[in-house]
C-alpha cells in the first residue's frame, strides 16, 4: 500500500478511535481493515467477526463501503463458512468517500421491462424519442 493510503486510512482509524467517527459503517470498516487488511474476504467471513460486536445484517454495510470505494470485489470462489460460490471483497486502501454510484430510481427496472415488452410486440430492435414520447399518454 503506498504511502498516502496508509496515510488517509491512519487519519479515518484516528477519527473512529477518538469516538468523533462512531457510525455502524465506521466501526465494521476498523474491523475489516484489523481483522483482514488488504486480503480478500466473504461478506459471511465478516459477519462471523461482527457478530462479538453485536453487529446483525452487515451486508448492507459491505454494500455501501462497495459503493463508497472503500471495497472491491475479486470475484467468485467458494466461501469456506457457506461452502457456496461468492463474491469476495477487500479493501481498496482508500478510506469511505461519497458515494460513487448512485442508486436506481425506483421503478427503473420495470420501466424497463415495460419497454423492452412494448418492443418485443411491436418488433421493433430500436425506438425513437418519437415513439417514447407517444408511450407517455
Amino acid at each position: 500500500m503506498s504511502e498516502v493510503r496508509d496515510t488517509s486510512i491512519e487519519a479515518y482509524v484516528a477519527e473512529i478511535e477518538s469516538g468523533r467517527l462512531a457510525t455502524k459503517r465506521a466501526k465494521i470498516f476498523n474491523i475489516i481493515r484489523r481483522e483482514f487488511g488488504m486480503r480478500p474476504f466473504t461478506p459471511n467471513q465478516l459477519q462471523e467477526k461482527c457478530d462479538s460486536f453485536g453487529f446483525k445484517e452487515i451486508w448492507k454495510v459491505v454494500s455501501d463501503l462497495k459503493n463508497r470505494g472503500a471495497l472491491e470485489e475479486t470475484g467468485k470462489a467458494y466461501c469456506p463458512i457457506s461452502y457456496k460460490k461468492v463474491y469476495w471483497v477487500k479493501m481498496t486502501g482508500q478510506p469511505p468517500g461519497e458515494l460513487i454510484r448512485p442508486r436506481t430510481p425506483r421503478g427503473f427496472n420495470k420501466s424497463i421491462d415495460y419497454l423492452l415488452d412494448y418492443m418485443g410486440e411491436e418488433h421493433l430492435m430500436t425506438l425513437s424519442r418519437a415513439q417514447l414520447i407517444a408511450l407517455k399518454d
